[in-house]
């Protein structure tokens, strides 16, 4: 007669059987089950009591409310790096890639968690990154109506969101 024994933290299990085994495993290590759903993306981010979110999954620290008025391309980028918010000053204008990754699309008017980005307007912010055919004059923005992505001359106005972290180009 064969015995296979079957342990955990809390409960011992042993099977008696007449037949052989077909095989022997010193230790099995069970991997959690998948989840049947991706996590939520509440979990992935903190609301600091100093005014900032930080997106954990994607390393980045962000200004929880934008900045209140419009600005040009060149004044968003100067009011983001003189920004001091949290005992931190290399605060930065997020690229289009990095903005775009706050857009909700399953929210409108604004497309944006409002409860972690409290009195975002429906409207443009800008980003760091140029436009490729005339980097100089043009510079991409979001829109968060709608979560769209278009390019402005750099010297319209529109509204700032600060970012902190590595560049995400």
């Amino acid at each position: 007669m064969s015995s296979i024994t079957i342990e955990t933290d809390d409960t011992t299990v042993v099977i008696h059987t007449r037949a052989q085994p077909l095989a022997v495993l010193d230790a099995v290590t069970a991997a959690p089950p998948a989840p049947s759903h991706p996590a939520s993306t509440s979990a992935n981010h903190t609301v600091t009591d100093y005014g900032s979110v930080i997106d954990h999954a994607g390393g980045l620290e962000w200004q929880r409310e934008p900045f209140p008025d419009e600005m040009t391309w060149e004044e968003s980028d100067k009011a983001c790096r003189a920004l001091q918010l949290g005992g931190h000053t290399d605060w930065r204008l997020p690229t289009r890639i990095e903005l775009l990754t706050l857009v909700d699309d399953t929210r409108y008017e604004p497309a944006i968690d409002t409860e972690r980005f409290p009195n975002t307007p429906s409207t443009w912010f800008w980003t760091s990154t140029p436009r490729a055919s005339a980097p100089s004059g043009f510079a991409w923005i979001v829109n968060f109506s709608y979560g769209l992505s278009n390019y402005d001359l750099r010297d319209s106005s529109f509204r700032v969101r600060a970012v902190r972290g590595a560049s995400r180009q």
